[in-house]
Formats: structure tokens, C-alpha cells, sequence
């Protein structure tokens, strides 16, 4: 037979196996809420420039980032927050300081932005600044700004209404209740919702829509307080994790010094409504 101390020892030892199978699974079911911006900074010649000071800065907010280019020239700032405009100034000892004004960061976006920078003692001539909107090595995906969430046409309000905007997702179950997305021609309970890198699921498999509060057909989140939404079928990020479906990963709106609010109604009368005399006479 086996010693009380034994038995006690081999159930710690079960314990702690499946406390640390928990915390793996969790870690992986993560999102991600930010952008990142990467590049080259060389001179004129194409020579990497090395200890150059690398800064960006969201006008909006005021929050700022910088790092010093590595011995090849290259830089690469995370964790910033997506929309913009942001502001990115490179300076070093001997040229000139060079300023990129004006653009915008998707979510999930790495932003490739190489400049080339010319000598103090030289008059400065063109300066090209070459960018890559369309370098996004993050798979599958679609992101949705906050213009283009104002324009989707949407009758309930719901996050539901735009990643349907996506081209591999469709409604399914669409009931009083609410609607269902599938994604990839996957069930909708395979999909993980993430609000601010929080997973927001319906663990149980109550509800159609497979949301937190679907039973009551309220949705998890204020269609108003969403800044971006991404719709990830195929991610590359090894940090994304935990769905075979799709992931929606939404981040909410951040305050600034500006006053703005939202404003919407619905209106039904009669001009709306056709002749109640089906024979049109």
C-alpha cells in the first residue's frame, strides 16, 4: 500500500500539473490591441545610420515612443496605439532632422517607413520617404476603422453588423435574438470575441450569437464605443491563439482634449409605408 504522505505528495504533484495546463491555455487565448511601426534609417548613399534617435508621437493623445536605430540602420517601435495622426521625427548629430506628419496606424498594422537623411553641411535637396501600407505580414485579416464602422449599414448596432464586412464571414441563426457570424465556414462557436484584449466568449454555448449576454439579445459592448475592429481568420502572430474559427478583436475609443459625441434616431411614419390596398386602386 502506499504511505498517507506519498498519496499526498502525488496529488500536489496532480495539482500543480493542472493548474500549469490552465495557465498555458489561457496565456494562449491573447489579441492584439496595438501597431508598430519599422524601417531603415540610412543617408543619401544608402548607408545605414547607426544611434539615430527615432521618435513617434500621436497628436491626438499627446503619447510618445522612441528608440535608437541598431548598428544596421533599423528601428522598430511597439505597442502603439492604433488611428493616429502620428508624428515621426529622426534626428541625429550631423543631419538634419527629418519629420513625417499625417499618418495612420491600423490595428494589428506594422508599418514599414524607411527615410533617408541628408548631412547638415549639405543644402537639402528631395528627400524620399518611401512607406508600405500593404506590408502587413499578419495573415488573413481585415480591419475596420472607425470612419468605416460609421458608414457600415447596421440595423441592431452590433459588432455582429460589421465583421460582416469581412469577405469570409457570413450571418448565420439571424433571429430575434440576434445573429450568429461564422467565419471560414467554421461554427460560430469556434470564433473568440476580444474587447481590448479581454476574451468576451460565451463559454457555455447559451446563445446564438456566442457572446456574453446573447440570450437577451443585448450586445457584449456599445456599437459607439468602438475605435477599430479586426477580423482575423489566419493570423501569422504566434500571440494570437485560442479559436479555429475566426478571431474579432475590438478595441475601444481612447478620450482626448476634444469634445465629440454621437448622435442617432430612428424614424417611421407614413411616408414609409406602402398603399394598404394590395389591388393598388
Amino acid at each position: 500500500m502506499t504511505s498517507t504522505p506519498r498519496r499526498w505528495s502525488l496529488l500536489l504533484c496532480a495539482i500543480a500539473l493542472a493548474v500549469g495546463t490552465v495557465g498555458a491555455h489561457e496565456a494562449s487565448a491573447q489579441a492584439v490591441t496595438t501597431s508598430t511601426v519599422a524601417g531603415q534609417v540610412s543617408e543619401a548613399d544608402g548607408q545605414p545610420v547607426a544611434g539615430a534617435q527615432v521618435t513617434v508621437r500621436n497628436t491626438s493623445t499627446g503619447t510618445e515612443r522612441g528608440t535608437l536605430t541598431r548598428s544596421d540602420g533599423r528601428y522598430i517601435i511597439s505597442g502603439l496605439r492604433p488611428g493616429g495622426p502620428y508624428v515621426m521625427t529622426i534626428t541625429m548629430l550631423g543631419f538634419a532632422e527629418e519629420r513625417i506628419e499625417g499618418f495612420e496606424l491600423g490595428l494589428g498594422q506594422v508599418r514599414q517607413i524607411d527615410v533617408q537623411l541628408r548631412t547638415q553641411a549639405v543644402a537639402l535637396g528631395e528627400i524620399r520617404v518611401s512607406t508600405a501600407n500593404a506590408r502587413n505580414n499578419s495573415g488573413v485579416q481585415t480591419v475596420v476603422n472607425e470612419e468605416a464602422i460609421a458608414r457600415a449599414p447596421t440595423l441592431n448596432r452590433e459588432i455582429v453588423d460589421v465583421a460582416r464586412l469581412t469577405p469570409q464571414a457570413f450571418v448565420v441563426n439571424e433571429d430575434d435574438d440576434g445573429a450568429a457570424i461564422s467565419i471560414a465556414g467554421q461554427n460560430n462557436e469556434y470564433n473568440s470575441l476580444y474587447i481590448d484584449g479581454v476574451v468576451n466568449n460565451d463559454v457555455f454555448g447559451l446563445s446564438a450569437q456566442g457572446t456574453n449576454g446573447g440570450q437577451t439579445g443585448a450586445p457584449p459592448i456599445s456599437f459607439d464605443a468602438i475605435e477599430q475592429l479586426q477580423i482575423a481568420v489566419s493570423p501569422f502572430d504566434v500571440t494570437q491563439g485560442g479559436f479555429t474559427g475566426g478571431a474579432i478583436n475590438a478595441i475601444t475609443r481612447s478620450g482626448t482634449n476634444d469634445f465629440k459625441g454621437s448622435l442617432y434616431y430612428q424614424l417611421r411614419n407614413e411616408n414609409l409605408a406602402g398603399d394598404s390596398d394590395w389591388r393598388g386602386e
